[in-house]
């Protein structure tokens, strides 16, 4: 069965090609679905499998809320992220995903081209944009500002899912060292939020294990 896709990677979307189309095509990088039921709640016990469950059900997307994914690298955010992405498609709406440092390229190119350009963009206009690890690195001034000016833009009128391994606490570090515009996103992303605080042992170390171990 074709669904609906993610455009952009490690996932992408793309639009049926007909009025009325019901299918669209999802890919990841390694050509696997990373399904919400496909997610291992036995062995990633800090987990709310409630909450995750009804999330799934998309009622975020269309309140037009927020969802953040916080936690230690490892732990499964992408996979839940991307299988949020996928329940949204399948639903009827449109996704894009990408990591942060993904829609900051578009964004510093962007900036020069004006408004009108940003505005035509899939982290613009799509129903639910995923972003992935944001964190990772930690942004700069100008950064940090054409990140508020998407997250603004997108507020009350479109859903964003982040990932990130960094505490809400511990954002304004990441955020360029500005703890008034970290104060300023954080205001505007908790609200009409549901948070998923994810603890526990980490796939990637129990894949190295397993293999290590057949070895």
């Amino acid at each position: 069965m074709r669904l609906p896709g993610i455009e952009s990677s490690p996932a992408f979307i793309r639009e049926p090609e007909g009025a009325g189309c019901a299918e669209r095509c999802i890919r990841t990088l390694n050509e696997q679905l990373l399904w919400i039921e496909s997610f291992d709640f036995t062995f990633a016990r800090g987990v709310d499998r409630r909450k995750i469950e009804l999330l799934a059900t998309c009622e975020f997307a269309r309140r037009r809320e927020n969802v953040l994914l916080l936690g230690p690298p490892g732990v499964g955010k992408t996979h839940l992220a991307l299988g949020l992405g996928v329940k949204a498609v399948t639903n009827g709406f449109s996704v894009a995903s990408m990591t942060a440092d993904e829609p900051l390229d578009h964004l510093r190119r962007d900036d020069a081209a004006g408004l009108r350009r940003m505005q035509r963009r899939r982290y613009w206009t799509a129903a639910v944009l995923i972003i992935d690890e944001l964190g990772f690195q930690a942004l700069d001034r100008r950064d940090a500002h054409l990140l508020f000016k998407v997250l603004s833009s997108r507020y009350e009128r479109a859903s964003t899912i982040i990932t990130s391994n960094t505490s809400i606490r511990e954002w304004p570090e990441m955020i360029a060292g500005d703890e008034m515009l970290a104060t300023v996103i954080l205001d505007r992303l908790p609200h009409h939020c549901g948070v998923v605080q994810i603890d526990g042992r980490s796939f990637r170390l129990r894949e190295v294990q397993t293999k290590g171990s057949e070895a």
